[in-house]
């Protein structure tokens, strides 16, 4: 019999795929390529364990500094998919406070990739990402006012890694209704 093991650092999620189901854990048999993934994940977690990754005295954070273990979460009962890293106190942390993390005593750079999927997809299809959008940011639309912007960015994002129509609508619902934000000229029900 299969369990599901919560402090493992390779996860396999179901679910999510329709807006009845709901997302979980699932067990999953080791595979050479799963014991792969866990043995550099805690060779590279044991390297943070030996490194003093911290925030300078007077940096207000609310975080548990603790926290720097990595452990990764698949999706859709399939290691092909996401396998995205998530864990260490860095990982949720604005980017103001990013950039004042020292590692081991040394200043961090963190780097920012502006529009990175957007010139990734455009890439894929062979179309030069700056033919499209003259002032770079595929995000501000004629006619839209600056404030939508930040949710047009977040449903497309939420589209592209969605499986379906139907996931993408659900996820982008579930936000809305999180963040208290009425979803606006932005009509995600057809």
């Amino acid at each position: 019999v299969l369990k599901v093991d919560y402090g493992q650092i390779i996860q396999l999620k179901k679910g999510g795929d329709n807006e009845n189901e709901n997302v979980h854990l699932i067990p999953y048999k080791d595979t050479v390529e799963t014991i792969r993934m866990r043995e550099n994940l805690d060779r590279y977690n044991a390297l943070l364990a030996k490194t003093d990754v911290f925030l300078p005295v007077g940096v207000l954070a609310c975080f548990n500094v603790y926290a720097k273990n990595y452990h990764r979460i698949f999706c859709r009962e399939s290691f092909e998919l996401n396998g995205r890293f998530y864990g260490p106190w860095w990982v949720n942390a604005k980017g103001t406070v990013r950039r004042q993390i020292l590692i081991d005593g040394e200043e961090t750079v963190s780097l920012d990739f502006k529009a990175m999927n957007p010139h990734l997809l455009y890439s894929m299809a062979g179309t030069p990402y700056s033919d499209v959008y003259k002032d770079g940011d595929p995000y501000r639309l004629e006619g839209y006012d600056k404030e939508s912007r930040d949710a047009r960015k977040f449903c497309f994002l939420v589209a592209i890694n969605s499986e379906s129509r139907g996931q993408t609508i659900k996820v982008v619902h579930w936000k809305a209704a999180e963040k208290k934000v009425k979803i606006g000229e932005i009509d995600v029900g057809k």
